[in-house]
């Protein structure tokens, strides 16, 4: 017996959040199960159109197939191998072949018993940008993705050996540049991997092992920074920090597990201003260090100055206990430091300038914590909220 059916949802909304004129098509039919999917923006263009079917091979086999003539992404028309398929075995292992291209774009897909490959070049990450702004308009990303991944099955051992480059990687308003990453094993139990990102004069560079089965200590990496010009970023943290400038370094050796990881380095701070959006202060770190023993951060004099060259200093450190949980023994001072300066216009319901003198203490933990502050509001203030 043939059944159709037919979804359509014009508009979902949760926030900011909006998946506007969402469809699903379809029609089963003998165990076969035809279905077309597409997403159109708010004025009716196709954004994303696919068309596939499932239909049972063989008793507990299925079998997954992409209709040849109906992949759209990014409202451009894709073209699919006719034969391509993936199949779930009777036995749970996996199997198809699918090339999809699209111009200079093209994604491999093959798995048989004994090799799992995928094979990605020059796919667009605006295709996805597309998607993604249909949901939250603020939002955007760009870049070049290539994936050269081989996972093999030999001796009841499991080998990886896989290459990631996304190359003019862009999140929000910042350029992270190039982001290449390597993992594979040369040994059943043993993940070697490293992560490279290149931008400018700027790279950040994390390469080491971890092993599996290694009671003790399988982690053993080391993270190396070298930000000589951080105002390539333009920003940080989905716009958290704008208009970095001046340089960050550092060497930080990481060993232990995911319970317990240490840490061992040091970062250094070379005339590096920003600009702290929530508040609207720009700030500076002349020439400052954060020391890392085992788990601990530490801080010796780290001196914070704000535009008028108030400082704010702080003495101590803070150790983590576990996840999300850290202890303290911190001493802060400031010296009519400015902590707010937001104009009407940004934020009409709290704005205005702050300026404080502080003397404090913090110790015990982030979940119990002990707190002992002298607090002065100075001359210069004018808040109205």
């Amino acid at each position: 017996m043939e059944l159709g059916y037919t979804l359509q949802i014009p508009k979902i909304s949760y926030d900011k959040y909006t998946v506007n004129n969402f469809n699903v098509l379809g029609k089963t039919d003998q165990g076969i199960v035809n279905n077309v999917l597409f997403l159109e923006d708010s004025i009716g263009d196709t954004l994303v159109r696919v068309g596939f079917l499932f239909q049972n091979v063989e008793k507990n086999e299925m079998e997954f197939r992409i209709n040849p003539d109906s992949l759209i992404l990014n409202s451009k028309l894709w073209s699919v191998n006719e034969d391509n398929t993936v199949s779930l075995g009777r036995d749970g292992k996996v199997y198809g072949n699918i090339q999809i291209d699209g111009g200079q774009e093209s994604l491999h897909l093959f798995a048989s018993d004994t090799l799992y490959q995928i094979n990605i070049e020059d796919f667009q990450l605006s295709n996805l940008s597309a998607l993604l702004e249909n949901f939250d308009p603020d939002l955007s990303i760009s870049g070049d993705l290539n994936i050269s991944s081989d996972i093999r099955f030999r001796d009841k051992a499991l080998l990886v050996n896989s290459n990631i480059l996304l190359r003019d990687f862009i999140f929000q308003d910042t350029h992270f540049g190039n982001i290449s990453m390597e993992f594979f094993n040369n040994r059943e139990n043993n993940i070697n991997g490293k992560v490279l990102l290149e931008n400018g004069k700027n790279t950040l560079r994390l390469e080491g092992t971890y092993g599996m089965n290694t009671s003790s200590s399988p982690l053993k990496a080391e993270l190396n920074i070298n930000f000589d010009e951080t105002e390539d970023f333009k920003s940080f943290g989905n716009a958290l920090i704008r208009n970095p400038k001046g340089s960050i370094q550092g060497n930080v050796i990481l060993t232990g597990d995911m319970n317990h990881l240490d840490t061992n380095g040091k970062i250094d701070f070379n005339s590096f201003d920003f600009l702290l959006v929530p508040v609207n202060n720009t700030y500076s770190i002349a020439d400052e260090s954060i020391s890392l023993n085992e788990n601990t951060l530490i801080f010796n004099n780290f001196i914070l100055q704000d535009s008028m060259k108030n400082n704010f200093s702080i003495n101590g450190s803070v150790k983590t206990e576990k996840i999300n949980v850290f202890s303290m023994d911190l001493s802060l001072k400031a010296d009519r430091f400015s902590v707010y300066n937001v104009s009407v216009e940004n934020n009409p319901n709290f704005y205005g300038s702050l300026l404080v003198s502080m003397d404090a203490t913090l110790k015990g933990t982030t979940e119990n914590p002990n707190i002992w502050l002298d607090l002065t509001i100075d001359k210069g203030t004018d808040l109205v909220y």
